[in-house]
């Protein structure tokens, strides 16, 4: 027997003989092992323990109702930063499962973008708007075609983001013009045309964002909202500003105990501190950013990270530190498609190299920065 370790009254079979026990009752009487495994699933969805829940149906081999249970704790996994945890469930159930459920492949699908794995998102994502369109559902659908916009935009694809975000939008403006999704898209949108150079346009989308989401009282969405918009006036040339709205995020973001928010805007904060001179502070805060992104297994943010990283500490005189976490962003990057980002960190390594005195690796580094960002 050993101790539960959260709670000292209670006690379980040690693993080898709970597996022992359940093999001989799965033989003697299977109807009744079915039975006791679908009251335990019960027990665990009364408790809040999806996950639990859902392992408890795959053993019985019914991975609809699993499905069903992990489908409403979906969107709670993904803000609460189980990344992972959303990803694994969605590769272990069958393709017919996440049809079924296609909220649960939208979000699986996020969750997916977010450490990486591209092929699984876009996969989910077909799954979730083919699902959604067929069943007429504008609100999920749109939900739907703002993530699939997101997408596009971390690979680079600017402009078929804004065409994705438009379309959800409209597909939104008739189905549900109050719901969050609206939000997003029109987040998605004011970072395309940040990245367009039209600033004063993604300036106004930002602002049209949040107003709505202060009607809706979404907090986590104001986050998002309030990074882009720090974005939109960085590339601006309004550092103090985008540092002071960073503050409000990262502030936000601690008290949202939401630690893939908090990974995004210690990264963007870092960068501003960097260029207003606060070397010192960048540091700490980048460091505290990589931390916070390793912990949650959030490759994206961890990519964009190590390159400020290698920036300032290039910048600081540690060429050797630097080329190490430049070239860790430089892979992430790569395996994750980002191709502003990728085109970003090669030419910050070839610099790197170059302070090295080594021209040629510098030299091949920024050929490639040009051939990524030519496309």
């Amino acid at each position: 027997m050993d101790r539960v370790r959260e709670k000292e009254d209670h006690f379980r079979y040690h693993a080898l003989f709970r597996e022992f026990l359940q093999a001989q009752l799965k033989r003697e009487d299977p109807q009744t092992f079915r039975d006791l495994h679908r009251q335990a699933a019960a027990w665990f969805e009364r408790a809040e323990e999806p996950g639990r829940a859902a392992q408890h149906y795959m053993t019985i081999g019914e991975p609809m109702e699993a499905a069903r249970t992990l489908s409403g704790a979906a969107e709670s996994l993904l803000r609460a930063g189980r990344l992972e945890t959303l990803v694994e469930w969605a590769e272990r159930l069958p393709e017919e499962a996440l049809r079924a459920y296609p909220r649960l492949a939208l979000f699986a699908a996020k969750a997916a973008s977010r450490v990486g794995k591209i092929d699984q998102t876009r996969r989910w994502l077909d799954i979730a708007e083919g699902t959604f369109r067929l069943q007429k559902q504008g609100r999920m659908l749109g939900m739907a075609l703002a993530a699939r916009a997101l997408v596009a935009f971390n690979g680079g694809a600017y402009t078929e983001a804004a065409q994705y975000a438009e379309e959800a939008l409209q597909v939104l403006a008739a189905a549900d013009p109050a719901s969050e999704a609206l939000v997003e898209a029109l987040r998605v949108q004011g970072m395309c045309l940040v990245r367009m150079g039209r600033f004063e346009e993604a300036e106004e989308k930002f602002h049209q964002a949040l107003e709505r989401c202060q009607d809706l009282k979404d907090p986590h969405r104001e986050v998002l909202i309030r990074a882009g918009l720090a974005a939109c006036l960085h590339s601006q040339g309004r550092v103090e500003e985008a540092a002071e709205m960073l503050k409000i995020v990262v502030a936000a973001s601690r008290e949202l105990s939401s630690p893939g928010y908090l990974a995004e805007a210690l990264n963007d904060l870092a960068y501003n501190l960097y260029l207003l001179g606060d070397y010192v502070g960048a540091l700490q805060t980048l460091q505290e950013a990589l931390s916070t992104a390793l912990q949650v297994g959030h490759r994206h943010v961890e990519a964009f990270v190590r390159v400020s990283l290698g920036e300032v500490l290039r910048d600081l005189g540690d060429p050797g530190a630097a080329k190490d976490h430049l070239e860790r962003g430089v892979t992430i990057a790569e395996a994750t498609r980002n191709v502003f980002l990728l085109a970003c960190g090669l030419e910050a390594l070839a610099l790197a190299h170059l302070r090295s005195g080594d021209l040629d690796q510098a030299l091949e580094r920024i050929q490639k920065a040009l051939e990524q960002a030519d496309r």
